[in-house]
């Protein structure tokens, strides 16, 4: 019974195939799936082009020494 778990007074099977899953299942998981991505990546960029912004600051900062 290690691929089975007792949730809400049922068991259920865990080692479920995406194909052996319901389209209500489908859709759930795949509609989860795509707004995480969603915001990882905007995290991410937001994340990058701080780092580009104290990347160009640094330059900014070296060129305006050796000018001086």
């Amino acid at each position: 019974m290690k691929n089975h778990t007792y949730q809400t007074g049922r068991l259920i099977q865990t080692n479920k195939k995406f194909s052996a899953l319901k389209q209500k299942q489908k859709e759930w998981i795949t509609n989860e799936l795509r707004e995480r991505y969603i915001k990882m990546m905007k995290y991410q960029n937001i994340k990058l082009s701080l780092l580009f912004v104290v990347i160009e600051n640094s330059l900014r900062n070296k060129k305006n020494k050796k000018l001086v």
